[in-house]
């Protein structure tokens, strides 16, 4: 159980939120995170040596055939990789394989709990990537990279299961392992805080509805004319009051007392606030929903619907894609390996330090991070991820891209699949607070508050907060002397009356786990 200390009682989530925010900034990767990582990988070099290498593995990876053939930086679409929507279908069976994989891990190794058969911790190891197999398939190809000979292979499966102590230790990596394909484990990461994850899959997935010519955080993709500090003041004074917003609701303040931290971040992003986030997901139904379909927004409805053939037909078939040079025939396919991210958190520091093997990450900065389950729905609806410090996914090497030609009856296809969106934006999510945030998306007015503590922030004399004042002014925005309130008071009550903790836990319907405990702090 997510037990919060005396100190973290007495912020707000937004508060707990913006220190977890600055250690982000000021530490990065930390090493109690990497020290799991580092348990596993030290255990695995244990019992293979070098093929757990995991700096090699990476350099192996970077080298393979696979990563040859992807498209990895974008420069226009023609150079993409084009695929059909029979490999759409091909990499959803995929992915079904790789739960049923996960899934019958995690059963071969409760039943190594509970019985101490060796051949179930065996096969559940080499589903898992980390005990050599005569098929090869399995979740994880770079945590052991293991000889293609056969006799090799067995040769080293001898070895293990002939000694108690390398029993043991694979028993451990399993351990920690299964963990991470398991619902309701307990996370904690920089910049977020505690977060009750869902079960990973073999691959991070995005999806979008045209060629946009680029792949930003929400937050970038319209900036206007506004300068940058502007922009940073505007954008720093809206998150506070969307902070400020969900600090009143009663769910989000009970579920960080006692369940987990909340993410206020995910749910502005998810809940229409633009954010320095860019969303991915687990999930490939999720992601292909949103490379085929749009959102329909009139006066008196709005809704989700598939795209049709007069929104692809042409490259300019919609005018909001031809404005900025994209292509509306395509839609775009992004995904990378997680088993990739979890070998960078540990060899990214190394890589960075040295420009020989794995240069070509020795600048980043970016984490892919889970967003679970909150007190809203809609995040684990979507099985939301986040990536924090991207400016760009067309320029980013670790995810691979790929456009396909869309195609009406597909696009009506995952329509229906995904329940003509409501999967992944469920009714039931009690209360739809996207128009309370939306007005703050939108808003040009701040309350003082949120501007003295930008002022704050920034170490400002009170003539250079003169000077922001008037240069916000300037641009159209405007600080008021009073506290602003962007829901009415009886309708804040009957919100919270509505949707209470008890509300919030029926509907995530998930037992946090404890153990282990992956810890990542500043």
């Amino acid at each position: 159980m997510y037990h919060p200390t005396v100190e973290e009682l007495n912020k707000t989530p937004w508060e707990k939120q913006m220190a977890q925010q600055m250690t982000l900034d000021n530490s990065g990767v930390t090493l109690s995170y990497r020290n799991v990582l580092y348990i596993i990988q030290q255990h695995l070099k244990t019992l293979y040596g070098d093929m757990a290498d995991w700096n090699k593995n990476l350099g192996i990876y970077l080298r393979s055939e696979e990563r040859k053939h992807s498209t990895l930086f974008v420069d226009k679409i023609e150079n993409v990789l084009e695929i059909t929507t029979d490999h759409l279908q091909a990499a959803m069976q995929f992915e079904e394989q790789n739960q049923r994989m996960a899934a019958m891990a995690c059963e071969l190794y409760q039943n190594w709990c509970n019985t101490q058969n060796v051949q179930s911790l065996a096969q559940a190891a080499e589903i898992l990537g980390v005990f050599p197999g005569e098929s090869r398939i399995s979740l994880n190809e770079y945590y052991v990279v293991f000889p293609g000979e056969k006799e090799e292979r067995k040769k080293i499966r001898a070895q293990v299961l002939s000694d108690e102590n390398s029993i043991r230790l694979l028993s451990m990596v399993v351990n920690l392992m299964v963990s991470f394909y398991r619902d309701g484990l307990l996370c904690t990461y920089p910049g977020v805080g505690t977060m009750i994850t869902q079960p990973r899959g073999k691959l991070f997935w995005r999806g979008e509805n045209a060629s946009y010519g680029s792949s930003k955080p929400s937050i970038y993709r319209s900036t206007g004319n506004l300068s940058p500090g502007i922009f940073q003041a505007v954008t720093k004074m809206r998150y506070d009051e969307c902070g400020k917003l969900l600090d009143q609701m009663e769910a989000p303040l009970q579920w960080s007392r006692q369940i987990s931290d909340v993410s206020y971040m995910a749910i502005m992003q998810h809940y229409g606030l633009p954010t320095h986030m860019l969303d991915i997901t687990g999930d490939i139904k999720t992601a292909l929903f949103f490379a085929c379909c749009k959102w329909k927004q009139e006066d008196s409805f709005s809704r989700w619907e598939p795209l049709r053939k007069c929104d692809f037909e042409k490259k300019d078939s919609r005018p909001n894609v031809a404005e900025i040079g994209g292509d509306s025939r395509y839609g775009m396919i992004y995904k990378a390996r997680t088993e990739i991210e979890d070998l960078m958190w540990l060899v990214v520091e190394t890589a960075k330090n040295n420009c020989g093997e794995n240069s070509e990450y020795q600048s980043m900065e970016k984490h892919v991070i889970p967003v679970g389950y909150q007190p809203f729905n809609r995040c684990r609806s979507q099985h939301a991820y986040m990536v924090l410090g991207i400016q760009d996914l067309y320029l980013d090497a670790q995810f691979d891209k790929a456009k396909f030609l869309l195609d009406e009856d597909f696009c009506e296809w995952i329509y229906e699949e995904m329940e003509k969106g409501e999967k992944i934006y469920p009714h039931k999510d009690v209360p739809d607070i996207t128009k309370y945030i939306s007005k703050i998306a939108n808003t040009h007015i701040f309350s003082k508050s949120v501007f003295d503590e930008y002022c704050k922030l920034n170490q400002y004399n009170q003539k250079r907060s003169e000077i922001l004042k008037n240069s916000l002014k300037q641009e159209g925005f405007f600080i008021s002397d009073r506290e602003l309130t962007f829901i009415e008071p009886d309708k804040l009550k009957q919100l919270n009356e509505k949707y209470t903790l008890e509300d919030a836990r029926r509907i995530a319907d998930i037992k946090p786990v404890a153990k282990p405990m992956i810890v990542i702090t500043g």
